[in-house]
């Protein structure tokens, strides 16, 4: 007898041209299949939660994308953008766009105000007056579900390359096709999309005058903001020539407006085209209102050229960039159609002021061009420490100056690789930057080398090549916590994960299918203590194409009723939440489970169709009681027949912990005509792919279950399997070409249940050849099977063979997480 264990899987499914490859460390911890699983942080292997069903898209006839927004751990939102329009979505729920006002043609409107008339809401999308609905220059009719959406420009076909980048409450969203916009949040219901004005934020100054009689000295004056600082362009005087040097002062006349701090002077240091400079500063005395007059007095003083006013500049009025970020307090704009090698970065902190001085000043706007042998397109632009430039052929770190500081002379770019990237935007994780390369189907990362003093990288598919091969990455997402892996969608539909912990050495693939469902697109966004994934799927429901938008579930709970290992999934909750609602068991003579007994809700809940359900009541010692209802009273009263003996210390009390089971689940018309399994009370209650349940079809958009429940998920069943790579020692003598007989296989668990092994995998959905872990030991008959954290044993069909393989599989909505496999059997001694 021969025993070998597997510790760890952080090597993930492993391509076939790596079979052979026994003294590869990607081998003793590698597996031959991994679905539906994902590799841990801790190096196990655990099936993944199921999703919940949240919305169908607007229109399912089109595809839409999913775009994070994050404004702090606890207001974070997932929006929808399909074609032309963007609704929002927080927790799992679509954001209702609440009670817009009634429409008035007095009322001045801007945009992002919702308004009422005639049974219609409607959404201000253009500033103005007296304009009334429906008229489309100026509203945008609301949905009458009553969810907030509002309008975009943007088409179905170019939302997949619209790039983003967040501050605060603004999204910055550019398109080759579209100006640069920003999506601003006001609330939760409040949003407006306005396109940016590349000039400084603060206006001109209204009117200046030079106040001196005859005089033909050239002045210019800038507003300067308050607190931030940031100067205007500038006013100028008339006049063409300049006055000699005198102590006779020239005055020049400001008219002051509000928002500015003070107000910088420059005077053209000779006649003609001569430019101006710096002379002096009128500040705005306390107490100014807009419209005061504020003056400068000159005696001839002699302009400082080497500070001039802005000179105005946009590079986008006409030619649209297609990539954007944020790098040390510059909005940085790149690949515009007629310049793709070139990047623009604004002022230091005045992200949509992109002007310059004359001459150049360290916080000036930035453009330079990654100039190279041929038209190389800037594809991204990240900061992961430095600017990294990714390109269509390279990888590229903007040096900067000696201090790393970027500054309009102090650029230094360096080549660091040359793979080039795919349209996909890169991923940040930690300090790494994770990117798709070009032509889109190898995954690369980038992060700095302590060693070499660089950047470098390594191409991450080398080890599951099958997974990539053929195939392009179209939609991906990292999710931080609590496993840190990159969810990525396939052009084909599928989902690959990849469980990625560089400082450790936990780079391993994984692969996910949806049975039914081709997924489109993926995010991730921060809610409570995990980051939340949303899919959008298209499905095919009852002959129709539908778009859903899906959330996977959290695989922590503390109750298993909790759990939910169903896809596309529905719940009820009959759990009561309300400690002033109660129930009161009365009128027992021998409290036992044969006699009629009355139940009292404080609450009027209960109607004629109840008769059949149950109500669960818990006592303090956590002991359940089940009464099915036998008769109805009133709202608040009904009799029933306990399926035990009342304890004491729950006879004629009102208790708030107690629950409402129900046998009829309705709102399900999202799963129309399938076969659905259902999960309930912690028990499995109908599984299509497993013969021991009975299978449930949705009909009318509900189903009728055996009996009552009262916690209940139903949804779309997931198959998740495991499977070993083939025994072989690079250490001692090849086992390859031996025969095998695998009889056992020994696991540690970790919080299990519903365990099926075997040696070889059935295929599809079947349990065809593979071995059931039996569960139950103490449990009462009503109590759902202990989870198990220990080792397992399952004795299986085995047969002599070359590989030696094992092969576990989760058919059941159920929790399965294995830390080691340990196959025991036999081996020849000989080939």
């Amino acid at each position: 007898m021969a025993t070998l264990i597997q510790r760890r899987f952080t090597g993930g499914e492993i391509a076939p041209a790596h079979y052979a490859g026994c003294d590869l460390v990607k081998y003793a911890t590698g597996l031959r299949d991994m679905r539906n699983f994902f590799i841990m942080r801790s190096g196990g292997a655990t099936n993944r939660g199921g999703t919940t069903f949240t919305c169908e898209v607007k229109d399912s006839s089109k595809t839409a994308i999913l775009v994070p927004f994050v404004f702090n751990i606890a207001q974070t939102y997932l929006l929808e953008f399909g074609h032309q329009y963007m609704r929002v979505i927080q927790n799992g729920a679509t954001i209702m766009a609440g009670s817009p006002a009634a429409w008035s043609a007095a009322t001045a409107y801007a945009v992002g105000d919702l308004v009422s008339l005639g049974g219609t809401n409607y959404y201000c999308k253009a500033a103005h007056t007296n304009q009334t609905p429906p008229n489309a220059s100026y509203w945008y009719a609301m949905p009458a579900t009553g969810e907030f959406e509002m309008p975009t420009p943007y088409l179905e076909a170019d939302l997949e390359s619209l790039q983003y980048v967040q501050s605060a409450d603004v999204i910055t969203i550019v398109h080759k096709s579209y100006a640069p916009m920003e999506l601003a949040r006001y609330d939760h219901n409040k949003w407006t999309l306005s396109s940016i004005s590349f000039t400084p934020s603060n206006t001109a100054p209204v009117a200046v005058n030079n106040g001196a009689a005859g005089s033909t000295t050239v002045y210019a004056v800038t507003a300067v903001k308050s607190e931030t600082y940031e100067e205007s362009l500038m006013t100028t005087t008339g006049g063409t020539s300049v006055v000699p040097s005198t102590s006779t002062p020239v005055t020049v006349t400001i008219t002051h407006q509000a928002g500015a701090t003070e107000y910088n002077i420059y005077k053209k240091a000779q006649a003609g085209t001569g430019v101006f400079g710096f002379i002096g500063t009128t500040p705005v005395p306390p107490g100014a209102t807009p419209g005061a007059l504020l003056y400068f007095s000159d005696a001839g003083i002699v302009p400082d050229t080497g500070e001039t006013p802005p000179i105005e500049r946009n590079p986008f009025s006409s030619d649209y960039p297609g990539t954007v970020a944020y790098i040390q307090q510059r909005l940085m704009l790149a690949n515009t159609t007629l310049k793709p090698e070139t990047i623009y970065g604004s002022r230091v902190g005045m992200f949509k002021n992109f002007t310059i001085s004359s001459p150049g000043q360290d916080d000036d706007a930035i453009t330079f061009t990654m100039a190279g042998r041929q038209v190389n397109e800037i594809k991204h632009l990240l900061d992961v420490g430095k600017l990294i430039v990714f390109t269509s052929s390279g990888e590229h770190g903007i040096q900067g100056g000696a201090d790393g500081v970027l500054t309009p002379t102090q650029i230094n770019p360096k080549q660091y690789s040359y793979n080039g990237a795919s349209s996909l935007p890169p991923i940040v994780v930690n300090n790494t930057a994770l990117y798709v390369q070009a032509r889109g189907s190898t995954v690369r990362d980038l992060g700095y080398n302590y060693q070499t003093d660089g950047y470098t990288g390594n191409d991450l598919t080398v080890f599951s090549t099958h997974l990539f091969d053929g195939y392009q990455i179209v939609s991906w997402a990292y999710q931080k916590v609590p496993h840190s892996i990159v969810w990525a969608v396939r052009d084909d539909g599928t989902v690959i994960g990849l469980t990625y912990v560089r400082e450790h050495e936990i780079i391993g693939w994984h692969r996910h299918d949806f049975k039914g469902g081709f997924v489109e697109n993926v995010c991730t966004v921060p809610e409570g203590d995990e980051d939340a994934v949303y899919f959008i799927i298209r499905r095919t429901i009852n002959g129709q194409t539908k778009r859903y938008i899906e959330r996977m579930n959290s695989r922590r709970f503390d109750d298993i009723v909790d759990a939910s290992f169903l896809d596309c999934s529905l719940s009820y909750d009959g759990r009561n939440t309300d400690p002033s609602s109660t129930m009161t068991i009365s009128d027992g003579t021998t409290w036992e489970y044969d006699e009629t007994l009355t139940l009292t809700s404080s609450a009027g809940i209960f109607v004629p169709g109840d008769v059949g359900n149950r109500i669960f009541v818990t006592g303090d010692d956590g002991a359940v009681v089940r009464i099915t209802i036998t008769g109805y009273t009133s709202v608040n009263v009904v009799q029933g027949v306990s399926d035990k003996t009342i304890p004491v210390s729950m006879r004629g009390a009102p208790n708030a912990s107690w629950t409402r089971a129900v046998d009829t689940i309705s709102g399900l018309s999202h799963l129309e005509g399938l076969d659905v399994s259902v999960f309930a009370d912690g028990f499995v209650v109908a599984n299509p792919h497993n013969e021991s349940y009975t299978t449930v079809t949705v009909s009318g958009g509900s189903i009728t279950l055996d009996k009552p429940y009262g916690v209940i998920r139903v949804g779309i069943p997931i198959t998740s399997d495991l499977q070993t790579l083939d025994i072989d020692s690079a250490q001692s003598e090849t086992q390859a070409n031996k025969k095998k007989l695998i009889t056992q296989v020994s696991m540690m668990v970790e919080n299990s249940r519903g365990i099926w092994a075997g040696s070889a995998d059935p295929g599809d959905d079947s349990l065809t050849g593979l071995t059931e872990l039996k569960g139950r030991s103490t449990e009462g008959y009503e109590d759902p099977v202990a989870l198990k954290t220990e080792v397992v044993q399952i004795n299986i069909d085995g047969k002599w063979d070359s590989n030696g393989r094992v092969f576990i599989r989760q058919s059941d909505p159920l929790p399965l997480t294995v830390l080691s496999i340990v196959p025991s059997g036999s081996i020849e001694t000989r080939g």
